[in-house]
């Protein structure tokens, strides 16, 4: 036995046996002081591990007996024992190294992944119930990328599971009554802000039935939940969340995005309705400054742009966004004359507001050179056709210094009639 611990291969004696399954060959082994139970060889594998890898289950209940055995020992990659055992879905080896005492199942690898983490990513039932279930496990601990197995789930290989199959795998992380779902990732969002990417309802049921969960959360660019769930046009979703008394359909934090404003900004006008029928705030501006009316127009989403004028009373039509434009100001600017015109029918419309150089929607509209544009605006009573900017140029000076000769031609009537 002088010569128990010497490699061949890479292998000593009882690496070699452990390796090939000879539970008598350990057993002979063990039996002499001189062997070193946890020796690790260059590549940073031991008996143990070596076992665990192969399957060799005679032979880790053996070595596990060992009061020296290292049962966490870690591979040069980072690599455990127990996660070995997850990954090759040796559930009987895994359970077995899992209840023993010494085992720290929240030793995270390289990659910061805990065996949770891992079991998460194989989507794994069993494993996660086991381990959620074990009080020495860190269900919160989190990777390198600043998330927990919950989020992990919701973030990685959890998204391309059959619905179904996504339920088990939260409903068996849920078993923990430790787990915290309001954990942020580095972009500030949780596992229910992620889950607002699934048009599934019942993810975010089952989250909305957990106490203490922040529905109202806001991620480092200003979208809460529902915002985000507007902006994908999920409107099942969101009639879910607004069943919810804890959610707030207009969030009054000046960093976050409105979820009127996500809906108009992307598009969707049933999302839109359904929100102004809910009691959204119309006028409420983003972290921009910009109104749900202001972004519809520069997103050209016309038929939104009808639907927020069609409350007359209660829509701000004049307010002023980015360099002090009017809705009116931004869509005669950018020649956007179907909806100038509906602007124009508006009973509270300000034809003759000015930005913060003194220029009103027509003077802008000559400036574009938007001919269309600048006719239907000359025909509104009161419009002040020859009011100067604050550099002294009226909108005919301003057709003639950019050569919009049709414009120039039109305006320079004006002058000559009168």
């Amino acid at each position: 036995m002088a010569k128990s611990n010497e490699e061949h291969l890479g292998l000593t004696p009882l690496m070699l046996a452990a390796k090939l399954g000879y539970v008598e060959a350990v057993d002979l082994l063990l039996s002499s002081n001189l062997v070193r139970v946890s020796y690790r060889n260059r590549l940073g594998k031991s008996a143990f591990s070596l076992a665990v890898a192969h399957e060799s289950v005679q032979v880790v209940e053996r070595l596990i007996s060992e009061q020296d055995i290292d049962i966490n020992d870690q591979s040069l990659d980072g690599d455990l024992p127990l996660t070995a055992a997850l990954r090759s879905r040796q559930s009987y080896i895994f359970q077995l190294i899992l209840s023993d005492a010494r085992t720290d199942a929240s030793l995270r690898n390289y990659y910061g992944q805990s065996p949770l983490h891992e079991a998460v990513e194989m989507c794994d039932e069993g494993a996660i119930q086991m381990l959620v279930r074990n009080q020495r496990v860190d269900v919160n601990c989190f990777n390198h990328q600043q998330e927990t197995p919950l989020l992990l789930h919701f973030k990685g290989y959890g998204r391309f599971l059959p619905i179904d199959k996504h339920l088990r795998i939260m409903e068996a992380l849920l078993l923990s009554p430790f787990i915290n779902l309001n954990h942020r990732d580095k972009y500030g969002r949780t596992a229910f802000w992620h889950a607002m990417d699934n048009p599934n309802p019942r993810l975010a049921e089952l989250l909305l039935q957990q106490r203490n969960m922040d529905s109202n959360c806001i991620d480092k660019f200003g979208q809460t939940p529902l915002a985000r769930a507007a902006q994908n046009g999920f409107l099942t979703l969101v009639k879910l969340l607004l069943r919810d008394p804890r959610l707030d359909i207009s969030p009054r934090c000046a960093d976050s995005v409105p979820p009127l404003w996500s809906a108009c900004r992307a598009g969707h006008y049933s999302m839109v309705n359904f929100l102004l029928q809910n009691s959204a705030d119309i006028n409420q501006r983003s972290p921009t400054g910009t109104t749900p009316l202001w972004i519809a127009i520069a997103m050209e989403h016309v038929n939104i742009v009808h639907l927020l004028l069609s409350y007359e009373e209660t829509i701000s039509v004049n307010d002023q966004g980015p360099q002090s434009f009017t809705a009116l100001i931004f869509a005669s600017a950018n020649g956007r004359l179907k909806i100038a015109t509906f602007l124009l029918e508006h009973p509270n419309i300000n034809v003759n507001a000015v930005d913060d150089q003194g220029r009103t929607a027509f003077w802008w509209a000559a400036s574009g050179g938007h001919f269309d544009v600048v006719q239907v605006l000359s025909k509104e009573r009161g419009i002040k056709k020859r009011l100067k900017d604050l550099e002294g140029k009226t909108a005919y000076a301003i057709a003639k210094d950019h050569n919009h000769v049709n414009v120039r031609l039109y305006l320079r009537s004006f002058w000559t009639s009168s």
